[in-house]
């Protein structure tokens, strides 16, 4: 149960995050693909529970969308990142 509700907030947040080669889908929207492939991709009743706290998802998503925005904003580049990157995990592991 715990991949079947994972595999709707990740398409969810895949969907409507700019990545490097696709721009961002409108939140509605992207409910809408999910709504759509409800008992086939996804699990039903994870869609149902996921469209049911849509207030808290979009709050969630905004919290975690500015602290995104506050990373990406250093770069534009994907891989100008990774000094960076190697510093975080360097920290958390040591």
């Amino acid at each position: 149960m715990s991949a079947r509700i994972v595999a709707v907030a990740d398409v969810f947040d895949a969907l409507t995050m700019v990545r490097p080669y696709k721009t961002a889908m409108a939140v509605e929207e992207a409910l809408g693909c999910i709504q759509g492939d409800s008992g086939c991709y996804f699990d039903p009743t994870c869609v149902k529970a996921f469209a049911s706290a849509w207030d808290a998802v979009l709050a969630v998503r905004e919290t975690a969308v500015g602290s995104r925005l506050k990373v990406m904003a250093r770069t534009t580049e994907p891989w100008a990142r990774i000094p960076e990157l190697r510093r975080e995990v360097t920290k958390s592991v040591g």
